[in-house]
Order: C-alpha cells, then sequence, then structure tokens
C-alpha cells in the first residue's frame, strides 16, 4: 500500500488480498479471473487486475471497469456473491 496526497491506494495485483482487507477495512469483496470486486454500501467496484484500488472520501473504492463492459464471468460472480444483477442495472436500485 502506497499513500502519496494522504489517500490510500494499493495497485491491484490479483493476489494481495490482505492488502485489500486492510485497506477497505471489511471482508465484503472477492476476484475473478484478475478482478477484484468490491462491495460497497450502494453498490459495487470492478478493480481488473493492473489498475488502483482506490478510495473516494466515504471510504467507497472507486470502479475502473464499467459494468457494461465486464466480461460475463465477472457478471456472473457478482450476482452470485453478493446478488446484484448487473445486466439489470440492478445496482442502481440499492
Amino acid at each position: 500500500m502506497s499513500s502519496t496526497t494522504g489517500n490510500k491506494t494499493l495497485k491491484w495485483d490479483g493476489f494481495d488480498c490482505i492488502g485489500v482487507e486492510q485497506m477497505v477495512g471489511h471482508y465484503n469483496w472477492a476476484h475473478k479471473d484478475g478482478v477484484l470486486i468490491v462491495k460497497n454500501k450502494d453498490d459495487v467496484a470492478l478493480i481488473p487486475k493492473g489498475e488502483v484500488l482506490e478510495l473516494d472520501a466515504s471510504g467507497n473504492a472507486i470502479s475502473k471497469l464499467p459494468a457494461h463492459q465486464a466480461p460475463a464471468a465477472i457478471i456472473s460472480s457478482v450476482k452470485r456473491y453478493f446478488n446484484i444483477d448487473l445486466t439489470t442495472n440492478e445496482q442502481d436500485k440499492l
């Protein structure tokens, strides 16, 4: 984990699960095919391998992969793990 401007960041390498838990402060996340899936209070954030995991001022993970661009395996994992259907914009209703 690094901090350049006071904000914590973590480059998601596909493996650093301890760093993810320490950064987001909970275990409500998963990963599939290199994409980190973080459950926020009102939505999920998708962070592809190689991207930086960042938190906004409220402590929510900032998504780096739009849901409409996510592969089918990621969409089905979000549904399975968090019961959110990204294909119907159910995420917007949380």
